[in-house]
């Protein structure tokens, strides 16, 4: 890839991140108005905001949380996947 290529790449990707900080959650999640379900696993350092997002919600809400001695930890709980899907699917079938 030429200099002038790689160049105009970084240019996209820095205007893409620019455009990105732009659009925010702020000021909307008080009028999500459908029942919201959030999960959380412990040692998951992207999902901090987890409790704040979930408190601002008006909605109907349920939040599970996930924990290390149930091995669901990591981002998006994937390290027990499993176990993230059967509580997930257990309250969209009303069983939770």
């Amino acid at each position: 890839m030429s200099a002038e290529a790689e160049q105009a790449l970084a240019r996209g990707y820095l205007g893409s991140a620019r455009e990105a900080q732009r659009h925010t959650l702020e000021g909307r999640l008080e009028h999500i108005e459908c029942p919201t379900l959030e999960t959380l696993a412990e040692s998951d350092p992207l999902s901090a905001i987890t409790p704040k997002v979930f408190d601002a919600f008006a909605c109907p809400k349920m939040l599970i949380r996930f924990t290390a001695a149930e091995d669901a930890t990591g981002h998006c709980e994937m390290l027990n996947r499993s176990l993230l899907n059967r509580r997930v699917f257990a309250v969209c079938h009303g069983r939770a």
